[in-house]
C-alpha cells in the first residue's frame, strides 16, 4: 500500500510566501518563561541579563541570514542603513510590528537608540520575576545580528520609568546600541 498524498514539511513552503508568525504566541510564552525558569535556578538574578543575552546572540545571526534572504536586502556599509534594517525589517520578522523608534545620542557618535514600547519578552514574567527586564534576550538579538554583519557594538537594555508603572511586564525598553570606535571612523 502506497500513500496517496504526500504530508508537507515545513522545507516545502517557499521563504518568500508571505503568511502569519509560524509560532503561537502562547508557545513562545511558555518556551521563554520556562527558559527563564531554568537559567534563574543555575544563576543569580545578577547574572541573568547577561545570560539571556548570550542565548540571544546566536538567534540574531540567524535572524539576519534568513531576514537578508526573505527580504532580498543587500549588505550594508553604513550604520544608519543596517539598523533601520533592524527598526523595519528584523522587528517585523521577530515581532510582526516596527520597533517604535531609532535615534541617534546627540552627546555619543557612537551610541544609537532602539524604543520597543511593548516588550513580548517582558509580557509573560512569573510574579518571581516581575522586577527582571527580560528583554536582555532582544538586546542579545540585536547584537548578534550587528556583530555578524560586521557592525561591532555592544547592546544593552533598559526599562523606561514612567509614573505608576511598577512591573516590567507593563513598561517600554531602550536599546541602547554602542559601536565600536573602528566601526564609527569607518564611515568618515
Amino acid at each position: 500500500m502506497s500513500r496517496s498524498h504526500k504530508t508537507k514539511s515545513i522545507y516545502d513552503k517557499s521563504p518568500s510566501a508571505k503568511s502569519k508568525s509560524e509560532v503561537s504566541l502562547s508557545l513562545f510564552s511558555l518556551l521563554f518563561s520556562e527558559m527563564i525558569e531554568y537559567i534563574s535556578s543555575l544563576e543569580s538574578d545578577k547574572d541573568l541579563d547577561e545570560k539571556l543575552q548570550e542565548l540571544g546572540s546566536p538567534i540574531g545571526k540567524r535572524i539576519l541570514e534568513y531576514t537578508a534572504f526573505h527580504h532580498k536586502h543587500k549588505r550594508d556599509l553604513k550604520i544608519v542603513n543596517m539598523l533601520q534594517f533592524i527598526h523595519n525589517n528584523v522587528w517585523k520578522t521577530l515581532f510582526a510590528k516596527n520597533a517604535e523608534a531609532l535615534e541617534k545620542s546627540v552627546d555619543d557618535p557612537t551610541e544609537y537608540r532602539i524604543y520597543d514600547y511593548a516588550p513580548i519578552t517582558n509580557r509573560f514574567l512569573s510574579t518571581k520575576h516581575e522586577a527582571l527586564n527580560a528583554s536582555g534576550f532582544v538586546a542579545g538579538i540585536i547584537a548578534g545580528v550587528l556583530n555578524s554583519a560586521g557592525f561591532y557594538a555592544n547592546v544593552a537594555s533598559f526599562l523606561l520609568e514612567e509614573e505608576g508603572v511598577t512591573q516590567a511586564s507593563n513598561s517600554k525598553v531602550i536599546y541602547v546600541i554602542k559601536f565600536t570606535k573602528a566601526v564609527v571612523e569607518r564611515e568618515l
